[in-house]
């Protein structure tokens, strides 16, 4: 190990695109500088790793830098960027309720530290009633998150926040979860007319918005906000939800061509990502869409094909599934009942994991509304 080696390594991940090559890349730097006594180095390359492993689906990666990284900014609190840090430290607590082996404990005692270091650091407390409402509310406990979003209000603005389409796009989330679907598809107007827009906007409202208007009956404007999402979002893993709220809306609609295309291209993302929740939304969507499949419910009804007609039911389908996949077949024929099977244990595995976290049936009951939603009966 040298000098040169590492320098070679950092230079390497600059060379990277995006994803998970950059990610394993910055890791392997971080581990040589780490060797070498480089603490300094080793902290601004764990810096970019939280990142790109936020923004590329792999935040059980960006967690466990994230340790790291605290404790070497504690080391040199009076000299690190303070804001750049706090910023990170909301991207962190963001992915955390998406993994179901972090305790709720944990993560609350984290919004509290986090409490800790904005004072220190001159913020007003805003940024963290922000947090503590989003992580609650992620958690299925709406009642205490109401109570921090009313504080989340009365704060002043002072540089921690997000930006104005994040923040308006939260609401939304907030009231589509709670069943306030006329509530949320008005605080998302000047999203969808474009009044605001941001990196990440209107992205993630599109996905948002799809569940509220199926409850409501108007399936005519979700399938156009699930078209119009979905070419927004289908290049980019970090919208694995609202691209399986495009194949929740094919599902429902029984739209066969475009609900395999979804399901063949994501099933990929579902398997790698490091967010558990966003496995879980896919998984389950997915089990809905193979067991309408399954029963001859899907109808070529897309606009891509002229050939309109109800299928027989089916005991085999050829899918484009990646060799990563459990069940992966080079002839690319798959028992449909097998493997719809084989998406529901695994959707309500991570269900029961998510709900004894979070000492409720939250997610248990997201995974009852995804298939009465998709329109399958469920054992």
């Amino acid at each position: 190990m040298s000098q040169n080696r590492l320098e070679e390594l950092i230079n390497k991940t600059s060379s990277f695109p995006p994803g998970l090559q950059k990610i394993e890349a910055l890791e392997r730097a971080i581990a040589e500088a780490e060797v070498l006594g480089e603490p300094d180095v080793a902290f601004k390359l764990q810096s970019d790793l939280i990142e790109s492993a936020v923004f590329n689906g792999q935040g059980d990666r960006a967690i466990v830098s994230f340790a790291s990284y605290l404790k070497n900014a504690d080391q040199n609190w009076a000299t690190i960027n303070h804001h750049d840090l706090l910023w990170k430290y909301k991207w962190i607590l963001n992915a955390l309720p998406a993994l179901p082996q972090i305790p709720k404990a944990k993560i609350l005692d984290m919004v509290s530290d986090m409490s800790r270091r904005v004072e220190a650091a001159g913020y007003s407390q805003r940024p963290v009633f922000y947090i503590r409402w989003r992580v609650l509310a992620e958690m299925g406990d709406f009642e205490a998150a109401a109570a921090d979003i009313q504080r989340w209000r009365s704060e002043v603005k002072d540089g921690l926040q997000d930006c104005e389409a994040c923040e308006t796009n939260a609401e939304v989330n907030f009231s589509a979860e709670t069943f306030n679907n006329e509530q949320a598809l008005e605080i998302a107007r000047p999203i969808l007319e474009g009044k605001l827009t941001c990196t990440a906007i209107p992205q993630n409202t599109l996905g948002n918005i799809i569940r509220p208007l199926m409850r409501l009956g108007r399936i005519d404007e979700a399938v156009k906000v699930a078209e119009r999402g979905y070419r927004l979002t289908s290049k980019n893993e970090v919208y694995l939800n609202q691209v399986s709220e495009c194949l929740l809306v094919a599902t429902h609609t029984n739209a066969l061509v475009r609900a395999k295309r979804i399901f063949s291209k994501h099933a990929i993302w579902a398997l790698k990502t490091g967010f558990h929740s966003r496995r879980l939304r896919f998984n389950s969507v997915a089990f809905a869409f193979l067991k309408k499949l399954a029963q001859g419910k899907l109808k070529d009804t897309s606009s891509e094909t002229s050939d309109v007609k109800k299928r027989k039911a089916a005991s085999s389908v050829r899918l484009q599934l990646p060799s990563e996949h459990p069940l992966y077949q080079p002839d690319a024929r798959y028992d449909i009942s097998v493997l719809a099977n084989w998406y529901q244990i695994e959707a309500e595995k991570l269900a029961q994991q998510f709900d004894q976290r979070n000492g409720n049936r939250y997610a248990s009951q997201c995974l009852k509304e995804t298939y009465e939603l998709a329109g399958v009966e469920h054992d």
